[in-house]
């Protein structure tokens, strides 16, 4: 006789509730929002973008770190998706003119602490 059983924490889950993660693949994604901020431990500032896939619950949101010194990789990815242009060299940007723009991510997961989450693997224009 089969039974259902749950993995995580051992409840169902609950359907008002948005996921502890999603599964992965690739989404559309909306970027809804960010977040300037400091590391505390190597003072270097990112952005952390907040981001909206398309098709899980409405209240499920993916962070996507853009590193602003140093590894500025992520962030070039981003900006090629969102405006079609690989930045090389000085670049003036303002982080508002991302917002509302649709991309697709490639969605994975990782685990910190012993609990799972997601991270966006790679960025790309909507397609």
């Amino acid at each position: 006789m089969k039974r259902r059983i749950y993995f995580s924490d051992g409840k169902p889950p609950d359907p008002d509730e948005p996921p502890a993660f999603i599964k992965p693949g690739k989404y559309r994604a909306q970027i809804v929002g960010y977040i300037e901020k400091k590391s505390r431990y190597s003072q270097r500032e990112y952005w952390q973008w907040k981001l909206k896939p398309e098709g899980v619950h409405p209240e499920f949101y993916l962070w996507h770190i853009t590193v602003l010194e140093d590894y500025t990789e992520p962030l070039a990815e981003l900006m090629e998706a969102v405006h079609g242009i690989r930045p090389l060299g000085a670049w003036e940007i303002d982080p508002e003119e991302f917002l509302d723009a649709h991309v697709t991510v490639h969605v994975g997961t990782a685990q910190y602490r012993e609990k799972v989450h997601n991270r966006i693997e790679r960025v790309e224009a909507d397609e």
